[in-house]
């Protein structure tokens, strides 16, 4: 193998647990929530995909699943902000394009920030678990 290859450190237990997240973020935002909108069950689907790609290529772009996060400090939270704030400008611009219903300015925000505080409570989580996990005490052993 060269040495000057680029090694792929994508967390993929992350992506998973995000991806999760997401799914449970729009199945209430965008599926369940009724909403002045009243979307149908094909113009949910097209949204949901379209948000989702535009959220995680945002999160690819901004290196978020390339860091570690149990050495990482406050800068990879902030990136991880930083890339959210760009998906959901991206994704309003994009609904505006494209010819299919929107969701109303405060949906998509609310699908955007909603996602993106789950993700940030998996990596506190994770984080958390790191620090206390000698098994001694009862904060290592949850």
């Amino acid at each position: 193998m060269s040495k000057n290859r680029k090694e792929n450190n994508t967390r993929w237990s992350l992506v998973v647990y995000d991806v999760i997240v997401y799914a449970i973020s729009s199945l209430l935002l965008i599926w369940l929530y009724g909403g002045n909108e009243s979307l149908t069950n094909t113009e949910s689907l097209k949204l949901t995909v379209l948000a989702f790609a535009i959220i995680f290529v945002c999160r690819l772009i901004g290196h978020i699943y390339g860091q570690i996060w149990r050495y990482g400090g406050i800068q990879g939270y902030i990136r991880m902000i930083v890339s959210d704030g760009v998906a959901f400008i991206l994704l309003y611009v994009v609904q505006m394009a494209m010819p299919i219903q929107r969701m109303s300015f405060a949906r998509t925000l609310s699908l955007v920030c909603v996602n993106l505080l789950g993700s940030i409570t998996i990596r506190m989580i994770y984080r958390y678990c790191y620090l206390y996990s000698d098994n001694v005490t009862k904060k290592g052993k949850f």
